[in-house]
C-alpha cells in the first residue's frame, strides 16, 4: 500500500500542474465596463398600438454599475406632453414604469437609481422611453432604449389606406380604413394599427400581392374591432415582399367574402414623390390628340403641401387641372392650374380626401382645350 503511494502523489502533482498550464493559456477575462452607454430614437411608429404622429425625439443615457444610477437626456419637437417615463418592455411590448421624468420641457434630464429589476432589463434591452400626450394617452411617441452611442436605426414605417376601389375586381363599398405599420429588420418584427369604419368585417389580413394582384393572406388579425393591433415576425418572403411593395391589407366581410376594402401598403415617408406622363389614351373618352405631357411632384406630408411641375408640348390649354378618381374614373377638379404656360408650377395644401386620394393613386391630372373641353390629354399620378 505504502509503495502505491508515492504514484499517487505524482499524479496529483501532474494534475495541478496540468490544470496551472490549463489557466494558463486561457485569455484574461475582460470586466464588464462601469459605466455602460444607451440611446433611443422616438418616433410613434416604435409605439404599442403604433401611430402616425410626426412628433420625434431622441434620448441618450449612461448606466454606473458601481452605484445602480441611471443618467439620462431626452429631447423632443412636434408635442406638449402630459407625461413621460422609462417602461419595461422590449420591442413590440408594453411594460409598467420604473422611471417617471420630473420635467416635461426638452431637455429632459434627470437621474434614477434603479432596482435589480429594471438595471438587468435596461442591459438586456427591454427597456423604452415615453411620452405620453392628451391625444394619445397610452404614448404618442416611443424610443427602444440599447446599448451604444449610436442612434439606433428606427423601424421601417409602412402605411396603406383601405377602400373598395383597390379590391380586386374594384367595388363600390364606401367603407374605409387606414394602416400603419414599423418592421424591425434585425428581428422581423411587424407591429400594426388598422382602423376601419362603415363595414363589420368577419375577417382580416395582410396579403402578399402587388397593386392589382391577389395572393394569401401571411398575417392574420386575431382582432375584428377597430383598432386592430397586434404584431408578429414575419418569414423571409413575406419580409421581402413587404419591403418591396407587394403586400396588402384586407377586410373580409359577409357581403364580401373575397374582401370588401383593401390597402396596398407602402412605405411611409414625409416626403412622397409623384409622376405621370400624360397623354390622350389615358382619357375617360380616348381621342386621336398627338400632344403629350409628363407631371412631377413631391407631397410633404408634415404639411399637407403638394409642389408640382406639369410640361406639355401640342396643345393649347384653355384649363388644367388635379381631379379625383383612378384610372379610368373622372371626378372633380381639387387643384386648379393658375398658369397654363409650359412648364406649369405651383403648390397647394391639400385637405384630406384629396391627399388620401394622392397617395393611393386615385387622381390624374388633366388639360383642357377648346376642342376637347372635357379634356384633351390626362395622366394619372402615381406615388414612385
Amino acid at each position: 500500500m505504502l509503495k502505491r503511494f508515492p504514484f499517487f502523489l505524482m499524479l496529483l502533482v501532474g494534475l495541478a500542474v496540468a490544470s496551472c498550464k490549463d489557466d494558463e493559456d486561457k485569455p484574461p477575462v475582460t470586466p464588464a465596463p462601469d459605466t455602460v452607454s444607451f440611446v433611443a430614437t422616438i418616433s410613434g411608429s416604435q409605439q404599442v398600438p403604433l401611430n402616425a404622429s410626426t412628433a420625434t425625439g431622441a434620448f441618450t443615457g449612461t448606466y454606473d454599475r458601481t452605484s445602480k444610477t441611471l443618467t439620462y437626456n431626452v429631447t423632443f419637437s412636434g408635442l406638449t406632453p402630459t407625461s413621460g417615463h422609462i417602461h419595461l418592455g422590449g420591442p413590440g411590448r408594453t411594460g409598467g414604469f420604473k422611471v417617471p421624468f420630473n420635467s416635461l420641457t426638452s431637455p429632459i434630464t434627470g437621474s434614477q437609481v434603479l432596482d435589480q429589476q429594471t438595471a438587468d432589463s435596461l442591459l438586456a434591452g427591454r427597456t423604452y422611453v415615453n411620452l405620453h400626450t392628451t391625444a394619445f394617452s397610452g404614448g404618442e411617441i416611443r424610443g427602444n432604449i440599447q446599448q451604444g452611442t449610436t442612434a439606433p436605426v428606427p423601424p421601417v414605417e409602412f402605411a396603406a389606406l383601405l377602400t373598395g376601389g383597390q379590391q380586386v375586381p374594384a367595388n363600390g363599398s364606401r367603407a374605409g380604413g387606414a394602416l400603419v405599420a414599423a418592421y424591425y429588420p434585425a428581428t422581423r418584427l411587424l407591429t400594426y394599427n388598422v382602423t376601419f369604419s362603415g363595414l363589420t368585417p368577419t375577417s382580416g389580413h395582410i396579403h402578399l400581392g402587388g397593386p392589382g394582384r391577389t395572393g394569401g393572406f401571411k398575417v392574420p388579425f386575431n382582432s375584428l374591432t377597430s383598432p386592430i393591433t397586434g404584431s408578429q415576425v414575419l418569414d423571409q418572403q413575406t419580409a421581402d415582399s413587404l419591403l418591396a411593395g407587394r403586400t396588402y391589407v384586407n377586410l373580409h366581410t359577409a357581403a364580401f367574402p373575397g374582401g370588401e376594402i383593401r390597402g396596398n401598403i407602402r412605405e411611409r415617408r414625409l416626403g412622397i414623390t409623384l409622376g405621370a406622363s400624360i397623354n390622350s389614351a389615358q382619357q375617360v373618352q380616348p381621342n386621336a390628340s398627338a400632344a403629350t405631357g409628363t407631371f412631377t411632384g413631391t407631397y410633404d406630408r408634415t404639411t399637407s403641401l403638394l409642389t408640382y411641375s406639369v410640361t406639355y408640348t401640342g396643345l393649347t390649354p384653355m384649363a388644367g387641372h388635379i381631379h379625383l378618381g383612378g384610372p379610368g374614373r373622372t371626378g372633380g377638379f381639387k387643384v386648379p392650374f393658375n398658369s397654363l404656360t409650359s412648364p406649369i408650377t405651383g403648390s397647394q395644401v391639400l385637405d384630406q380626401q384629396t391627399a388620401d386620394s394622392l397617395l393611393t393613386d386615385r387622381t390624374y391630372v388633366n388639360l383642357h382645350t377648346t376642342t376637347f373641353p372635357g379634356g384633351e390629354i390626362r395622366g394619372d399620378i402615381k406615388v414612385k
